[in-house]
């Protein structure tokens, strides 16, 4: 099925590839977005920065909730297509860029209605709804049912690929399956732009994000200054000048 879209396709790229790889590093995907809007709850916007200008290793090990996530992603598809017979679905959606080429879309999948409009299909598993909303059984929920981390990444699609609609597909517990109808969101699109282009502004110019005090920045801090002494520390407004000094210093000696 050829997709309609606005944005320009990379390519077909088999997720984990070096190819993929490639392409992610080379700009911003959507399961990034989430990070740099400071929603993340594991990943801050300043390890991400360490990743993307290559001072820390960007590729992590993949762990069995990403495993099993990455196997059950055909099989929920697979459920999505039968209970949506009035859809075309195209699972090998491929890699996109927007009007910039670092704005990457890489959709679980898309659609087209009987109507001819597309959309997007995001999946999702998870062992708890413990951040969702669900709705009854049978039913289908919208955009408030589900965290603002993955909406960020499905309006990011949105904006990208140019359509006004997308179904997020969710698989809890390995048994409760349930739909989540959103639509287009220009203000918040706007407004996560906007600090994605502030963001990847620090990676091109290798300046640092604002100190933001969580576990993942100091952790990221001390693998990149092994000589910070390890002690209980609150540096607030003084962690990015703390960070830049010791780097300064470093490159003043190197350069000795």
């Amino acid at each position: 099925m050829e997709i309609v879209s606005k944005a320009t396709q990379l390519g077909v790229f088999e997720s984990g590839s070096p190819e993929w790889h490639q392409l992610r590093a080379a700009g911003i995907g959507g399961s990034e977005v989430s990070t740099i809007c400071g929603l993340n709850k594991w990943e801050s916007a300043y390890t991400l920065w360490a990743k993307k200008t290559g001072r820390i290793q960007s590729e992590i090990p993949q762990s069995e909730p990403m495993f099993w996530g990455s196997r059950l992603e055909s099989v929920i598809l697979d459920e999505f297509q039968k209970r949506n017979p009035g859809l075309q679905v195209e699972t090998n959606a491929g890699t996109w860029h927007g009007e910039k080429i670092w704005e990457i879309a890489n959709p679980d999948a898309v659609f087209v209605d009987e109507q001819g409009e597309w959309g997007i299909v995001e999946v999702k598993t998870a062992a708890y709804a413990d951040d969702w909303i669900l709705p009854p059984v049978g039913q289908r929920g919208d955009s408030s049912g589900v965290p603002r981390y993955y909406l960020t990444q499905v309006q990011w699609y949105l904006r990208i690929m140019g359509y006004k609609k997308a179904v997020v597909v969710a698989l809890f517990s390995g048994n409760k399956y349930r739909e989540f109808d959103v639509v287009a969101d220009e203000f918040q699109q706007a407004a996560d732009l906007a600090l994605v282009e502030h963001f990847w502004e620090l990676v091109q110019e290798d300046k640092r994000p604002d100190w933001d005090g969580s576990d993942s920045t100091y952790e990221t801090v001390r693998s990149l200054n092994p000589d910070i002494d390890d002690s209980d520390i609150e540096l607030g407004g003084l962690g990015s000048a703390y960070v830049n000094a010791l780097e300064a210093q470093a490159l003043t000696e190197s350069a000795v």
